[in-house]
């Protein structure tokens, strides 16, 4: 289905799909409408949405080792921080961290001072239920 929506769509046809999935819709469309109690509260592209939604903050993922319990909740008391989730296996821990660009300088100075050592840094794109969340303020 998603490949027969998008070839018509490449032969310029216009398609309104309506779904509380998501993920689908983000694979699918171009451009989004959200609704909020029966208002449509915005239209546009999903990459414009998307380049908005990540000027106020971004999310990272961090794979880390020697992350303690104190360093979290240092990390998640700071006014920096918008949000953090913690994800443990065996290897590494993984963190994925909310915040402005312009922090990131001083989260990873913070994690190192903290003897954390970092393995890699990875932006995370915003989905489009992250932006479904944000625009509702459900989140």
């Amino acid at each position: 289905l998603r490949i027969l929506l998008k070839d018509l769509n490449k032969k310029g046809l216009t398609i309104l799909l309506s779904s509380h999935v998501l993920s689908e819709v983000q694979e699918i469309c171009t451009h989004v409408g959200i609704i909020n109690k029966g208002k449509l509260i915005r239209e546009e592209s999903i990459r414009a949405v998307r380049k908005e939604i990540e000027k106020k903050s971004i999310k990272l993922l961090l794979k880390v080792k020697n992350f303690s319990e104190d360093t979290s909740k240092e990390l998640a008391k700071n006014k920096k921080i918008k949000n953090i989730k913690l994800n443990s296996d065996k290897k590494h821990n993984e963190i994925i961290i909310e915040l402005k660009e312009e922090h990131i300088p001083w989260v990873t100075d913070f994690l190192v001072s903290r003897e954390t050592k970092i393995f890699s840094i990875e932006p995370q794109k915003n989905s489009l239920e992250d932006i479904f969340l944000k625009e509702t303020g459900d989140d």
